[in-house]
């Protein structure tokens, strides 16, 4: 996935990479990637306005944010 456009914002575009991209592009720059964490709804989780573009029962079966933790690995 690369271009995203979503249809009722207005002509907003988003670009996004692929995990396998991502790590590539990390490692090329110096980073060490020390996590990654793929979030989803707890089952007790209820729905928010703020999340409307992921539905709640979507976001219990697959992950809908991710932290990824990298850290600059120091210049030899």
């Amino acid at each position: 996935m690369y271009r995203v456009e979503w249809p009722d914002s207005e002509g907003a575009v988003e670009f996004h990479l692929s995990h396998g991209e991502w790590i590539d592009v990390l490692r090329s720059n110096g980073f060490e990637i020390e996590r990654l964490v793929e979030l989803q709804a707890r089952e007790d989780s209820v729905s928010h306005d703020y999340y409307d573009d992921v539905p709640l029962e979507w976001g219990r079966q697959w992950p809908a944010e991710e932290i990824w933790r990298a850290r600059k690995t120091p210049l030899a």
